[in-house]
């Protein structure tokens, strides 16, 4: 009879778990982080440096970013 009670017990701690993780999955924390453009339009998520993070830019700023970058153009 004992061993009939722990096994309730069990299953009812696992439901409970689960009720709340998928409470806890289902809030937004809403924190919309529309910067630059990334709401309005084509956006481009660049890389941040080492430790920091990522930057979405909007497709203009992508194109700025692109034309002021010196590195080489691969031959075709």
């Amino acid at each position: 009879m004992h061993y009939r009670r722990a096994s309730r017990v069990s299953v009812v701690a696992a439901g409970l778990t689960a009720l709340a993780v998928l409470g806890l999955v289902g809030c937004d924390s809403d924190t919309d982080d529309t910067k630059s453009a990334a709401g309005s339009g084509p956006s481009v998520i660049a890389p941040g440096a080492p430790g920091e993070a990522n930057r979405t830019l909007s497709a203009e700023e992508a194109e700025r970013q692109r034309a002021e970058d010196d590195s080489p153009t691969p031959r075709t």
